[in-house]
């Protein structure tokens, strides 16, 4: 079991935040407290997850609900499969890191999505990625 970043706990706390709220993700980065205990790098991250995820946000639940057996998550799993969704079709990062930090994301939000966060992640990281990449 891999110790979830502090950078990714920030941003899926922040990205909830957005989405219970209806607030925007520039307005929650400049009050919200939770990025105070990061340090520039780990707040870097954070901002750019954030920010990102917000951005594309619909092509990222395209891509999650794509390869589930049916559309309906708890809004927190979603949270997290969608910022993990983000890092692998966006960022580049590592195939392994963004799917494992991504089921730990998840396991934050609720126990029992791991194996559906695993499975899902997997997916995109073997099908999406390559087909975003060849589009770019």
């Amino acid at each position: 079991m891999a110790r979830l970043a502090p950078a990714r706990r920030a941003a899926l706390r922040l990205c909830a935040a957005c989405r219970q709220r209806d607030a925007r993700a520039r307005e929650l980065l400049r009050t919200s407290d939770v990025m105070d205990g990061l340090d520039p790098r780990d707040r870097a991250l954070a901002t750019r997850l954030v920010l990102g995820v917000q951005r594309a946000r619909g092509l990222c639940d395209a891509v999650v609900d794509a390869h589930l057996a049916h559309g309906h998550l708890e809004p927190r799993v979603r949270d997290a499969l969608r910022m993990s969704a983000f890092e692998l079709l966006y960022l580049g990062t590592p195939t392994q890191v963004a799917v494992s930090q991504g089921v730990e994301l998840a396991a934050v939000a609720s126990r029992r999505a791991r194996g559906l966060a695993n499975a899902v992640l997997r997916r995109i990281a073997e099908g999406d990625v390559p087909a975003m990449e060849a589009a770019r």
